[in-house]
């Protein structure tokens, strides 16, 4: 496979994170006394927390306050780490010269902690979040971080652990990488980034 460039999501992909983050949204929840259908569950998979939020308000009238939308409560942070292999990973893409990008719908803030938490910051020529541009599955952040790198989407691979990232990547004609779940729309399914590079040099 002739592609050099890699945009990775964050949480779920290259951050184990969900878990966590899940249990803070339950928090949420329970606080502002959110209920939703099993519809509305599957509607809003992969939303960040902000945009989470943002949809609650819309479709139930209920307003989180903002400072509530950040996990940077360190009983939540101190507990999210990178999956087995990532820094390894990391490293063996970048000796091989691939240029690397993250496209994450989680704030700046939270991502940018957690890059210099686990001095991850340095594999990255890019890192667009939901701060600067919407949320996928609307693929400007794509889009962005390709300007970036100055590549195009024939040159690159999309990996992520949601159907959202996948049909950003799909809208603009990246070649696409499921993790760990069903492959749905996806061109390829791996357990982990780890399994990465056999696909990549296929």
């Amino acid at each position: 496979m002739k592609k050099q460039t890699l945009l990775f999501d964050f949480d779920g992909t290259l951050i184990d994170s969900q878990g966590i983050i899940q249990r803070y949204v339950e928090h949420l929840f329970k606080e502002y006394q959110v209920i939703l259908s099993e519809e509305e569950n599957f509607a809003t998979q992969g939303m960040s927390i902000t945009s989470f939020a943002q949809w609650i308000e819309k479709h139930k009238k209920i307003v989180i306050p903002e400072e509530e939308l950040t996990v940077t409560d360190p009983n939540y942070l101190e507990r999210i780490q990178p999956f087995p292999g990532i820094q390894s990973t990391l490293a063996l893409l970048k000796s091989k010269k691939y240029k690397m990008a993250i496209v994450s719908n989680s704030p700046r803030e939270y991502v940018e902690l957690l890059l210099r938490k686990y001095n991850l910051e340095h594999y990255f020529g890019s890192v667009i979040t939901e701060d600067e541009a919407p949320p996928k599955p609307n693929p400007q952040m794509l889009s962005m971080a390709m300007n970036e790198l100055e590549v195009t989407s024939e040159d690159c691979v999309m990996i992520d652990d949601n159907a959202p990232g996948i049909e950003a990547a799909n809208n603009l004609g990246i070649y696409t990488v499921r993790i760990g779940k069903e492959q749905g729309a996806a061109n390829e399914r791996i357990n982990s980034v780890e399994e990465l590079l056999e696909i990549l040099e296929k």
